[in-house]
């Protein structure tokens, strides 16, 4: 990790400034699924999902509907995953 470099996060993102905001959705949504998947959101995790939030003009509205969907699917892998061990 000595060797790992900086990245201003809020910068990175400007690479999706003139995507469609269906891609900048899509970004978004797949980078904040990795943050809720292993059911654990730590305060550097929120740090990063507002700032890609801002960056990429996902409504709080929208966000909660993929966290919603995503505790959905997490909750379907966990069902079937109990059919699998039973």
């Amino acid at each position: 990790m000595s060797k790992a470099h900086k990245v201003d996060f809020n910068e990175e993102l400007s690479a999706f400034d003139d995507c469609a905001q269906k891609v900048k959705t899509a970004v978004f949504f797949e980078l904040y699924a990795i943050a809720l998947i292993d059911k654990e959101y730590p305060e550097e995790e929120k740090i990063l999902v507002d700032i890609m939030q801002k960056r990429l003009g996902i409504t709080d509205a929208k966000m909660q509907e993929m966290r919603d969907g995503v505790t959905a699917l997490t909750a379907v892998y966990d069902k079937l995953n109990k059919i699998v061990e039973t």
